[in-house]
């Protein structure tokens, strides 16, 4: 086999002895005595400078227990382009990206559409746009080599036609590859790849079934609970939860666990069964923007009887979000905030922590209920023992929010209240 100095596939090799090197705790110096090369030759051998002979890649398999393919680096790769419906939709798929696939690209366009997004008039599509790009400034930074933005080749005349140009050079540079354009929209399936074979476009339905390697559940008849919970299709849930599925499979394309879509839907009875599995996680979030549990999304849609339905039956009252931006906001700063006091008083009631304070922010539950000028929680909260000098990151009271309002007639029931 022919060698070239400081080609991608020396590199590769070097790749795979350094990360076995570093990984084991041994210097250069020391692996160098085991495979019979000086430090700086195994130095060379590691940046990619120079490739290992055959007695020395004979020794380096012996030590590591790689086999042949794994380290010539001869097993195909999986590359990800991701579009950004995919993107704004479930933010977090991107985390799971870097496990299965060994590159993920987002094609120049996206980032410039999400860039356009941001500036939306609609607050939700704004809200959205800035949740995806940190997301992807968060992967960037902690997969450098694996999280890349791609150039465009300026063909094509609109955004689609740029993205799919995106996948074409790539598969076309890769040829060797598995190379996959991430969508859940149905014009791109109907594109012309060419002579280009290796090229995929698929959904993220289809991304679950591809990469999703779990042995434990069929992933085709956990995605059918899913969409049978989402159509509240009851018989067709009681049937398919007897199947080897995961009943708290994460739908890709919503970022929903069924749980979740049922109190989404206000489908109580759906809910009642759910909660009758033994291997349903009542407390688990979303994998939206938010992370927030299904107590919370009942909360959000002012079901009572579903967050009394979800704390009979051991739900965590203090189940905070897990989001990147907001965390640790719990259902009884929600209600809160929402102006919700049937919604507070059950929840304190089962005992929601009065004084937690979020991590984004340092709010308390008194200090949203303060800055959305909500008097009657405010009193409650008060009557309950809430905290009124506990200060936000700001160093501010939730008294301060109140007064900086510029507002004092329409605040003022929550200013004597909180001056009391």
């Amino acid at each position: 086999m022919a060698y070239s100095k400081s080609n991608p596939f020396n590199q590769a090799i070097g790749d795979k002895i350094r990360t076995y090197r570093e990984n084991a705790g041994e210097t250069q110096k020391e692996f160098a005595e085991k495979i019979g090369v000086k430090r700086a030759t195994l130095s060379l051998i590691e940046c990619g400078e120079q490739p290992p002979s055959l007695e020395v890649l004979a020794k380096v398999i012996q030590i590591t227990k790689m086999d042949m393919a794994e380290i010539l680096n001869l097993q195909p790769k999986n590359h990800m382009i991701l579009d950004t419906n995919i993107i704004i939709n479930c933010p977090e798929l991107m985390r799971s990206l870097t496990i299965y696939c060994d590159m993920v690209y987002i094609p120049r366009t996206v980032e410039r559409e999400l860039e356009h997004q941001k500036n939306s008039t609609r607050e939700n599509i704004r809200k959205d746009a800035n949740l995806a790009l940190n997301k992807i400034i968060e992967m960037r930074k902690s997969h450098p080599k694996q999280f890349v933005i791609e150039e465009e080749t300026g063909e094509g005349s609109n955004n689609d036609d740029r993205i799919f140009s995106v996948a074409l050079k790539i598969a076309s540079d890769n040829p060797n590859d598995d190379v996959y354009l991430l969508t859940n929209d149905k014009d791109f399936q109907l594109k012309e790849a060419g002579k280009i074979t290796n090229l995929k476009v698929i959904t993220s339905r289809d991304f679950e079934r591809i990469f999703r390697r779990d042995e434990n559940f069929n992933i085709p008849l956990s995605q059918k609970f899913f969409s049978a919970v989402l159509k509240k299709d009851l018989e067709m849930v009681k049937q398919l939860s007897e199947k080897n599925i995961d009943v708290n499979y994460v739908d890709t394309r919503s970022g929903y666990t069924p749980l979740i879509q049922a109190v989404r839907n206000r489908d109580c009875k759906m809910v009642g069964f759910l909660l009758t599995l033994p291997q349903i996680k009542i407390n688990a979030v979303d994998h939206k923007k938010h992370r927030l549990p299904a107590i919370s999304h009942a909360v959000q849609i002012s079901h009572l009887g579903l967050v009394k339905q979800m704390i009979m039956n051991g739900a965590n009252v203090n189940e905070p979000s897990q989001s990147d931006k907001n965390p640790y906001n719990t259902p009884l700063m929600i209600a809160s905030y929402d102006g919700k006091l049937d919604f507070v008083k059950l929840l304190v009631e089962h005992g929601a922590c009065i004084n937690q304070q979020d991590k984004g922010n340092g709010f308390t539950a008194l200090i949203k209920a303060a800055f959305q000028n909500h008097a009657d929680i405010v009193k409650f909260l008060l009557d309950n023992n809430a905290d009124a000098t506990i200060c936000s990151f700001e160093k501010k009271k939730a008294i301060d929010y109140a007064r900086e309002k510029n507002d004092e007639n329409r605040y003022r029931a929550v200013i004597d209240l909180l001056e009391g």
